[in-house]
């Protein structure tokens, strides 16, 4: 059995603001103490595999995680990317919006110049999670890095199901920063089996150690 530790990455000012978020978006202070609260959390754990987004706010997660895990070597991946959206990366929620509304779409059909709409993100992520699992030798323990909108995708991914509303279920679970999932794939089916815990933010939380399986 393969087991894959999925978690989204810490806070920024961006998110806090309701800014799309760039790439070399950093985390700002509660994000760097959630990663190292999520770091401590799973320090018990033995990763064979580190898999991390290249955006800024996922590699300072990752780092505060690796310095529990310095024997294992962190593979930074473009195709764990959060969902683009193109021109108005760096913009307020209201900009794209003004151009979602103009479009007669929702914003998970719209799909903005040089961005992704969710069937674009859904195909990144079937493609990923294919790569993913190549990577990964068998039995082994797996933590990826990204961000909340792809980890649903992947997910469901991960599920072979195909189905929108679905995915939306599974994102209504990933809003809270550093939020975690695990999946365990065994003859090439996967089960879920958490999904948006985030018990470690929590500061009455005392089991700290390994995630129970």
């Amino acid at each position: 059995m393969t087991r894959f530790i999925i978690v989204r990455h810490g806070k920024t000012e961006a998110f806090k603001n309701g800014v799309l978020q760039k790439e070399e978006e950093p985390l700002n202070a509660t994000g760097i103490n959630q990663a190292k609260k999520l770091g401590h959390r799973l320090k018990e754990e033995k990763f064979d595999v580190i898999l991390c987004s290249d955006a800024l706010r996922a590699k300072q997660t990752c780092e505060q995680i690796h310095e529990h895990h310095r024997c294992t070597s962190i593979e930074y991946l473009s195709c764990l990317r959060e969902r683009s959206w193109g021109i108005f990366k760096g913009t307020h929620f209201s900009e794209s919006q003004k151009e979602v509304e103009k479009s007669r779409k929702n914003r998970e059909d719209y799909r903005p110049e040089g961005g992704e709409n969710f069937e674009d993100v859904a195909k990144r992520a079937k493609q990923a999670w294919s790569k993913i699992t190549k990577l990964c030798p068998p039995n082994s323990n797996v933590l990826i890095v990204s961000h909340g909108t792809f980890i649903s995708f992947l997910i469901s991914a991960a599920q072979k199901i195909e189905n929108k509303e679905h995915t939306l279920k599974i994102r209504e679970k990933q809003i809270v920063p550093t939020t975690l999932n695990i999946i365990e794939v065994e003859n090439d089916t996967a089960h879920l089996v958490c999904i948006g815990d985030t018990c470690h933010l929590k500061e009455r939380e005392k089991n700290s150690g390994i995630l129970e399986k």
